[in-house]
């Protein structure tokens, strides 16, 4: 259960640092910076007693923060979006697990062209926190801390028209996969190279690369609206093609963000992933392995807090 708490803990550790740096920045520097974000953790339980139309008791307990820091004077524009998510579940008696892990950072540093339209350098990163288990099964995972983790840095053009959309469009990038997780390499997962394979076809432990290298073209579409009132939508689309192997294959990173205001310190919480990643295989329960696409929603009932500037 510590162990689990600790990542929740780590959420509002991250938090706080950014704040502190902010709070020692020079009055005369921090007037161009606009800083904010929300925080929410959320709820959801079913408890079970002789129930005789069946079912299973379970708890969960999601945390999720966005962070925004957008630094703009003069021609010099410079955003960074941070968005931190972790989620835990629990049936009856059965072993915790996660449910949500996310770390997406983006940070966008831009010369203005001409208006609305910047020269820019893009980076780019994203990994998750915890080790991560196939449905059928929770002894062998099949992710964890830097395994993977994705590093981009591009050149290219960023649009940003106001503080609720931007478009960054890197035909220019390097993207760096890491895997840090020997048994994971040695398997070739996320596109690395695999092992060297024994007699009876099976890798030779320490034999797999963990970094894998690619450039192609790389586009992020950030946009955030009020619905109506007291409704707030974000989504966040990045598409990659990488040029040196196969660059038809389009590999799609889609996030929404739905969050439904009850009042200042109550909120809703709808969020959907969808991914298709062509150097993630996926083993479905006919036994066939490949690329699939994934999936995800969580809806939660919590806390929240809204801290900072608010895009309008």
């Amino acid at each position: 259960k510590q162990y689990h708490m600790n990542k929740l803990f780590t959420l509002a550790a991250m938090l706080f640092f950014m704040t502190s740096i902010m709070a020692q920045t020079p009055a005369d520097t921090v007037k161009y910076w606009k800083v904010g974000g929300d925080v929410s953790l959320t709820f959801g339980q079913t408890a079970l007693v002789n129930w005789s139309a069946g079912g299973v008791s379970s708890l969960s307990l999601n945390g999720l923060l966005n962070f925004h820091a957008d630094y703009q004077k003069d021609k010099l524009l410079w955003t960074n979006n941070l968005i931190m998510a972790y989620g835990m579940y629990q049936e009856k008696d059965d072993k915790r697990k996660k449910n949500d892990d996310k770390i997406d950072l983006t940070s966008n540093l831009g010369y203005e062209m001409v208006k609305n339209w910047y020269y820019s350098f893009t980076l780019g990163f994203k990994s998750q926190f915890d080790k991560g288990y196939p449905e059928d099964q929770d002894t062998l995972y099949n992710s964890k801390w830097f395994a993977p983790a994705y590093i981009t840095a591009g050149l290219g053009l960023t649009y940003r028209p106001n503080e609720n959309l931007q478009l960054i469009i890197s035909p220019a990038t390097y993207r760096l996969t890491i895997v840090n997780d020997q048994r994971l390499a040695d398997y070739g997962e996320y596109g690395l190279d695999g092992g060297t394979l024994d007699t009876l076809g099976l890798p030779i432990p320490g034999t797999g690369k963990n970094y894998r290298h690619e450039f192609g073209f790389n586009l992020k579409f950030m946009y955030k609206v009020t619905i109506v009132k007291n409704v707030d939508w974000q989504t966040n689309l990045e598409l990659y093609s990488n040029y040196l192997e196969d660059p038809q294959n389009i590999d799609v990173y889609w996030d929404n963000y739905f969050t439904f205001t009850i009042n200042s310190w109550l909120s809703a919480n709808l969020t959907t992933s969808l991914i298709y990643d062509h150097d993630i295989n996926i083993t479905d329960k006919d036994g066939n392995t490949g690329p699939r696409t994934q999936f995800k929603q969580t809806f939660g009932l919590g806390l929240a807090y809204k801290f900072g500037h608010q895009n309008e």
